[in-house]
């Protein structure tokens, strides 16, 4: 394959990873606020929790790979064409570069994500909270690294992004986690055989 060609397969699949584990994010968190707004079996709830957790947990081990699987992308992208990619290539991408310093915001709230994420798993109060905030950050800063950055005011093009992102990702994901919770408590159910 052509290291022009590879270039563009690196960009496209972070960035699809990067929407995939939003998207689950987003889609944990907003059936998990449903789901404490409505009254469900106390029997049920727990294994619901468990469920929205385990996805919660997961889509944002996805995120964490994307941010590094972007960085290496667009280190590709810029130098990988001529010569290999090393880590002082990645360095200078990741921390001296325009892209880099965007990357390096969304990179932190990633990181933030994953202590959020943390403190869901360890049933701490503000968890839930913590992550909601948190995974909607993470969508505000997602088009910082973007093509919509290249142009003179980019705020128009930046606020569609994240509007169309939040919204996908609350029906797509949401959809998704429902989709999940609902066939497993289906499964486990001995009335439903």
């Amino acid at each position: 394959m052509d290291a022009e060609v590879r270039s563009l397969v690196y960009l496209a699949l972070g960035k699809w990873v990067t929407y995939l584990g939003l998207v689950g994010l987003t889609g944990a968190v907003c059936l998990r606020q449903l789901v404490g707004s409505v009254g469900i079996e106390p029997r049920v709830y727990p294994t619901v929790e468990r469920l929205l957790v385990s996805l919660a947990s997961y889509a944002n081990g996805l995120v964490i790979v994307a941010v590094v699987a972007r960085l290496y992308a667009q280190t590709f992208s810029v130098f990988g064409l001529d010569e290999p990619v090393t880590l002082e290539l990645l360095r200078v991408v990741g921390f001296e570069s325009r892209w880099g310093s965007q990357w390096l915001l969304h990179a932190a709230v990633a990181i933030l994500v994953g202590m959020a994420t943390m403190m869901v798993r360890s049933r701490v109060r503000l968890g839930w909270n913590a992550l909601a905030v948190f995974t909607v950050v993470l969508w505000l800063t997602l088009p910082l690294t973007g093509h919509a950055m290249s142009f003179s005011d980019p705020s128009f093009l930046w606020a569609i992004q994240v509007s169309h992102g939040l919204a996908a990702g609350a029906w797509i994901g949401t959809l998704f986690a429902l989709f999940l919770v609902g066939s497993f408590l289906c499964e486990s159910d001995p009335r439903s055989g």
